[in-house]
């Protein structure tokens, strides 16, 4: 029998470097016997530099006692590529004298300091910080930078004393490094690294890191603000806050978010004051406070409503709904009017917040407003209201459009909105009878004149009225609903399925078998078997247990978690059955829904 593996250790004595590259790439998805080991640690010395990358790369893998010292000669090698690759397999690998031939590879080669170093921080060896300590002292800048970020990456208390003397010292970006690292490791050891440790007058430095080019000087100084909290840490993230780089763009609003939410009004005068200069960082700053607590807030709040930027009256009118105070109802009033539709239904859905009764009549006026979200925003507000009562006569007088006409009949008692609901129930428009429907269904109330909405050519109208029916009048005979059971639209039918959960008609049961398995939708067919479990009556758990047997199995998965439901011990049999030896796809769940029942009857 051919040793796994021999065809890939065949291909690699081809001559073709491009073949041989192909060859070593498949050995990741190979087993690796004697056979291929000894071909691919022949590989290390190919004259082509992609294979000696690949299989450096693969020789841990290996596992044998040749590897290291192949490794070792790798890092050698005039292809820096290779000698990088050789430095992360040894750092993979871990073996005896790792640390110090890196050691020595980093003295002969600054050119790949950056991935040496880092390959070093990698190999959690206790000896190697000491290594990288000793060669913080190097001229050569390069160099430096690479020790200082793998310093950052396994360095401890021993590294934050040597590195805070390069504060004091050496070029910015030098200065720069150093702060990352020491960012770093407090990340990991928050008490190895404190104030005292970095320079005085963070905001000098801090600014100096922001206004980098670099991103990861920019990253290190939001670390920094999110630790220091600095008098001036929210003006220097506002700027950052709609930065192109959706890395520093996140973490400064995160760290903005946690900045504001412990020092809401120091952040607020800051926002104030940037607003004018920069409307979109303000505006994005204004949804990172979480409420304006003190009198100075609100006050910024309320001026802050009147800015000429749109995006800024939008995001203040939120902030305001969320912080209340004296006055803030009255100035949130003035912006129903706002030329703006997103800033008016800010402020409607902001007055139903703070549930100001007297902005009644105006929130009234925006279900007539063109824009769909003003109109739910205001729709909301309204229903927020306890004491107050829309006025039918003066909506439908007012209501024009099409959108109007549906956002007033939703505002609306159907038992107080008299000729105007009549009216709707026959309106051409699909958008104003849909709303009748929902009007009826969200308050849980029927009207025998709504029956005709159910008969809608709109299967949409057809599910809100069926939903109103069974919602509204439980308890009545179900036998006029029947044809649904055989509606032309699938989520009519699952409309109906979920409504029998809660009906009382003696056809329920024999209903909802019939759609959990005769139906051909699978949605609806689960539907049922879950509103099944809703009511625990004789007939339901041999319903639910002829699913199990015969259902699709989606429909079976959802009856044996109904079974679980109810809690029957009758249905235990059946589920330990498909629990040992039925579909694999429901033996699971079959367990977990037997386990359940057991652990109802103790």
């Amino acid at each position: 029998m051919q040793e796994p593996g021999r065809e890939a250790a065949d291909d690699l004595q081809r001559a073709d470097p491009d073949a041989r590259a192909r060859a070593a790439l498949k050995l990741q998805k190979e087993d690796f016997g004697a056979e291929l080991s000894r071909a691919l640690e022949d590989r290390v010395f190919d004259p082509d530099p992609e294979v000696r990358v690949l299989a450096t790369a693969l020789l841990p893998s290996l596992r044998t006692s040749e590897s290291p010292e192949l490794l070792f000669s790798a890092l050698e090698d005039p292809c820096p590529d290779v000698v990088v690759s050789a430095a992360e397999a040894l750092a993979a690998l871990r073996p005896p004298r790792a640390a110090d031939a890196l050691t020595e590879c980093l003295a002969s080669r600054p050119d790949l300091a950056g991935p040496i170093a880092l390959a070093m921080a990698r190999l959690g060896d206790s000896g190697v910080e000491e290594l990288l300590l000793d060669w913080l002292g190097q001229e050569e800048p390069g160099v430096q930078v690479a020790v200082l970020r793998a310093l950052g990456a396994c360095g401890t208390e021993r590294s934050v004393r040597e590195l805070s003397r390069f504060l004091e010292g050496g070029s910015p970006a030098i200065r720069t490094e150093v702060l990352s690292a020491l960012a770093l490791i407090r990340e990991r050891i928050p008490s190895a690294v404190g104030r005292a440790e970095l320079p005085s007058d963070p905001g000098r430095w801090l600014a100096g890191l922001i206004e980098s080019q670099d991103r990861g000087a920019v990253l290190t100084a939001i670390s920094l603000i999110a630790w220091l909290r600095p008098q001036g840490g929210p003006r220097l993230l506002l700027g950052l806050l709609e930065s192109p780089d959706p890395s520093i763009r996140e973490r400064a609003r995160e760290v903005f978010g946690a900045i504001a939410a412990a020092e809401g009004e120091a952040v607020l005068e800051v926002i104030a004051e940037a607003a004018d200069v920069a409307p979109a960082s303000s505006a994005t700053a204004l949804d990172r406070v979480p409420k304006a607590r003190e009198a100075s807030s609100r006050a910024a709040c309320r001026k802050l409503l009147a800015h000429p930027d749109a995006k800024v009256r939008e995001r203040s009118a939120a902030l305001a709904g969320r912080s209340g105070g004296p006055g803030i109802a009255e100035s949130l009033a003035g912006l129903l009017e706002d030329p703006v539709g997103h800033v008016r239904a800010r402020a409607a859905e902001a007055l139903g917040t703070l549930r100001w009764e007297s902005a009644g009549v105006a929130l009234e006026r925006l279900l007539s407003d063109p824009y769909p979200d003003v109109r739910e925003a205001a729709l909301f507000s309204l229903r927020s209201f306890r004491d107050y009562e829309v006025d039918p006569v003066r909506l439908f007088a007012r209501a024009s459009s099409v959108g109007a006409r549906a956002a007033a009949l939703r505002a609306c008692d159907p038992r107080r909105a008299g000729d105007a609901f009549l009216r709707a129930i026959s309106d051409p428009e699909a958008e104003v009878r849909l709303a009748a429907a929902t009007s009826l269904k969200e308050r849980a109330l029927w009207r025998e004149e709504a029956a005709v909405l159910l008969a809608d050519e709109d299967p949409r109208v057809r599910a809100q009225a069926l939903r109103a029916r069974l919602s509204g009048a439980p308890t009545r005979s179900l036998e006029p609903l029947a044809r649904f059971l055989h509606d032309e639209d699938p989520g009519v039918r699952q409309t109906l399925a979920l409504g029998l959960a809660q009906a009382a008609g003696v056809e329920r049961v024999e209903w909802l078998r019939q759609l959990m398995l005769r139906d051909p939708c699978v949605a609806v067919a689960r539907a049922a078997a879950r509103a099944l479990a809703d009511h625990h009556d004789p007939q339901t758990v041999g319903a639910l247990l002829d699913a199990v047997s015969t259902g699709r199995i989606p429909v079976a998965a959802r009856a044996i978690e109904s079974l679980g439901s109810l809690g029957d011990p009758d249905a235990l049999p059946r589920l330990r059955a498909v629990a040992r030896g039925g579909d694999p796809l429901l033996r699971d769940a079959a367990a977990r829904a037997a386990a359940r029942i057991e652990e109802s009857r103790r």
